[in-house]
């Protein structure tokens, strides 16, 4: 009789699924040529901290030329908002201002019907944090380039954020960060 380690069997059957979900993200981001970076726990992830996360959390141009192709990209993906809005009133500046500043919405969800786990959040005010995505690493994974908030930047969203998994973040990219200067 064979015997399976079915916490680790599932693990590997979640990573391969997140994977997939990410690829696909990034290609489509790639393809519509989206200027964006990567924040949140994946971000945290990339730098080289491990932990567990869903979504993907990103700052994206807010130019409302490079949001189309963002809306495009999404679109292509089967993704829409989780909120009852259209899409396109992402485009529009004083939306965006009345939901940070009146309905403190803090990031846009965008998520795929068909596999719920599956959510891309716009993060609203720090896609307004001028060069963020100028400072932004490079990364390649085969033929895709995919962007990454800069190790700083990261530091000063979790230190805004204040959650405890922010806080908790932000102690290992402090440890990473010292390691890296010696």
């Amino acid at each position: 009789m064979r015997c399976y380690n079915a916490t680790k069997l599932f693990e590997d059957v979640a990573h391969r699924v997140a994977c997939m979900f990410y690829e696909n993200v990034f290609s489509a981001l790639s393809r519509h040529k989206v200027r964006y970076a990567v924040a949140g726990g994946v971000a945290v992830n990339l730098h080289g901290i491990p932990r567990m996360t869903a979504d993907l959390d990103l700052v994206v141009d807010l130019a409302v030329e490079n949001l189309g192709r963002f809306l495009l990209a999404m679109q292509e993906l089967g993704f829409r908002p989780r909120l009852p809005l259209p899409a396109e009133d992402l485009l529009w500046l004083e939306k965006r201002k009345d939901w940070i500043e009146n309905r403190n919405l803090h990031a846009f969800t965008f998520w795929n019907q068909n596999k719920p786990f599956e959510e891309v959040d716009v993060l609203l005010q720090a896609s307004e944090i001028p060069g963020i995505i100028e400072r932004s690493v490079e990364l390649q994974l085969d033929s895709i380039t995919i962007y990454l908030v800069e190790l700083n930047d990261l530091m000063i969203m979790k230190r805004a954020a204040g959650r405890e998994q922010d806080r908790a973040d932000l102690a290992a990219l402090e440890k990473l960060q010292a390691m890296e200067k010696d």
